[in-house]
């Protein structure tokens, strides 16, 4: 999480635990956003969404605002610069956190998106595609823990904070993106051997074998960025009529 987000959800926490201690529950709703300049008064209760991806956040500003990144030439060069496994394939690992807040008794899931990828294209080409998956820790978003894990499946909501409690409520989410592709090969071979007429007796000529292998991937620096959306999903509270 970058020191900008502390320092806005830490300020929202102070000032949310003010409102909701003096109504006493909430029915409205007003979403805190990073663009957000409304004052909190009584009797409102106060969301906030928000994703991290290499340091950079992007908060939502209303309750229907989605959030999201982007991947492209930088993680395209660093999937073909990694070289394949001993399988063929190509892989990058993306990690990033998704943020949420939430008080009055409303709570909050989510559901994860990626656009699809271009042909002709790095991650247009063959393979397993995208995953998602739940880390533990961001450092432990590796292309090698993919093969282990469940992937989250689209559009099925993430459960995020439940229903019901009145308190400002946070919660990080770390995320793992593993984007892997088994690009086409161009493969040749060739034989020679022969026999040695000048030697007496005639000798055979031990014969070479010469053979190549050859991944077919499109230029990673002209690879188009692919959008990861995410999308909040509000979960009234359990008493709400």
């Amino acid at each position: 999480m970058s020191r900008r987000k502390r320092r806005v959800i830490g300020g929202v926490v102070v000032c949310l635990a003010l409102a909701v201690g003096i109504s006493g529950g909430a029915a409205l709703a007003l979403w805190v956003g990073q663009s957000s300049t409304s004052p909190l008064v009584a009797q409102q209760a106060v969301l906030g969404f928000a994703v991290t991806k290499d340091a950079i956040e992007d908060a939502a500003t209303s309750a229907s605002a989605t959030v999201g990144f982007t991947v492209g030439q930088a993680e395209a060069t660093a999937l073909v610069d990694a070289g394949p496994d001993q399988d063929g394939d190509f892989a990058v690992a993306v990690p990033f956190d998704v943020t949420m807040l939430t008080s009055a008794g409303l709570g909050i899931d989510y559901t994860i998106a990626i656009d699809v990828a271009q042909p002709d294209t790095v991650f247009g080409l063959p393979g397993v595609g995208p995953q998602f998956f739940p880390v533990d820790d961001p450092a432990n978003c590796t292309v090698g823990l993919a093969g282990s894990q469940t992937p989250y499946v689209p559009p099925d909501p993430v459960n995020g904070i439940a229903a019901g409690t009145n308190a400002p409520t946070t919660r990080v989410d770390h995320w793992c993106l593993v984007i892997t592709v088994t690009p086409p090969t161009y493969a040749t071979s060739s034989y020679a051997n022969g026999t040695n007429l000048l030697s007496d007796p005639e000798v055979s000529v031990p014969g070479t074998d010469s053979a190549w292998l050859a991944y077919l991937i499109p230029d990673p620096a002209a690879e188009p960025s692919l959008a990861v959306t995410i999308t909040p999903v509000l979960v009234p509270p359990a008493n709400a009529g």
